[in-house]
């Protein structure tokens, strides 16, 4: 029975102290993004000023595990560059503190430069906020124009169909679009009888688009980083102003006269939505793939 008891505190050793340390990880790069091998990185406990070393991998990374909820400061050196140090780095219990990307500037290891680093309100007010988004940038559509009359006549007999007769240069320049004015309709006219017009299958084009459509999220870490929430913001048609999508283009022409009589015709009789925004809040087990 003894010796049960013994095993029994001595696991439960071991567990707490499992609990209570946590791990800080980094990459060492150069100012050109690329990592950096066998640099050495030291990290000196703040409060007991013991150190730990480590040295940077064939990935530029490094992790020392097993340290105590401390603030540290880091220094990191490797040949040709100037040695980084940087302070105020807070570790909690059981967290995974991140460095993120400790860049060497070139130089001489005499040369320090010294970063400090953010506390714990700024860190989680400013850090991990990303921006993603797609512009969209095209012209209309071609269409026809089509052609009917007040009175149904059969201008061409036999029933064959008949084309809209263009007079002018039907576009206009974008400065002149208007909802009431999306192209010339003075272009068109009435063909004569037996005439079957002389208009192409298409002669303008619709709407264009114009749209930035804007995403804003930020990740907020849990314990670490192996759960964590996601803050996301996403916004279409952020400046909100009218996009046409759809026009008139059917002329229609009193034969007693040749007015064309469509009061609708070359205006815009749609449009795609407005500004929308939606929000939404993700939590994760592991660090989302944004």
């Amino acid at each position: 029975m003894l010796v049960v008891a013994i095993l029994l505190i001595s696991t439960g050793g071991v567990s707490w102290t499992q609990t209570i340390t946590g791990t800080i990880l980094g990459t060492v790069t150069d100012p050109s993004g690329n990592v950096i091998v066998g640099a050495k990185v030291m990290l000196i406990n703040d409060g007991t000023r013991d150190q730990r070393s480590a040295t940077s991998d064939m990935t530029g990374g490094f992790v020392v595990p097993s340290l105590l909820p401390k603030a540290y400061t880091v220094r990191v050196e490797s040949q040709s560059f100037q040695t980084y140090q940087r302070t105020g780095n807070a570790l909690t219990a059981s967290a995974r503190l991140s460095l993120g990307d400790i860049q060497l500037n070139v130089g001489s290891l005499t040369e320090t430069i010294a970063v400090t680093a953010q506390g714990p309100v700024v860190h989680h007010a400013f850090d991990n906020w990303q921006v993603s988004g797609i512009t969209s940038f095209s012209s209309g559509t071609p269409s026809g124009i089509g052609l009917s009359t007040t009175n149904s006549a059969d201008l061409t007999g036999g029933g064959d169909g008949q084309r809209v007769l263009v007079i002018a240069d039907p576009r206009i320049p974008h400065s002149k679009h208007t909802i009431e004015h999306m192209f010339n309709t003075a272009a068109f006219a009435l063909p004569g009888k037996g005439d079957p017009g002389n208009a192409p299958r298409t002669m303008v084009r619709g709407p264009g688009i114009n749209n930035w459509d804007l995403t804003v999220f930020k990740l907020f870490p849990i314990k670490g980083e192996q759960r964590s929430l996601q803050l996301r913001w996403e916004i279409y048609n952020l400046p909100n102003h009218t996009q046409f999508s759809g026009m008139d283009t059917g002329a229609r022409f009193d034969p007693a006269t040749g007015a064309q009589t469509n009061g609708l015709f070359g205006t815009a009789t749609s449009a795609r939505s407005p500004r929308q925004m939606q929000v939404s809040l993700r939590f994760s087990l592991e660090h989302p793939r944004t």
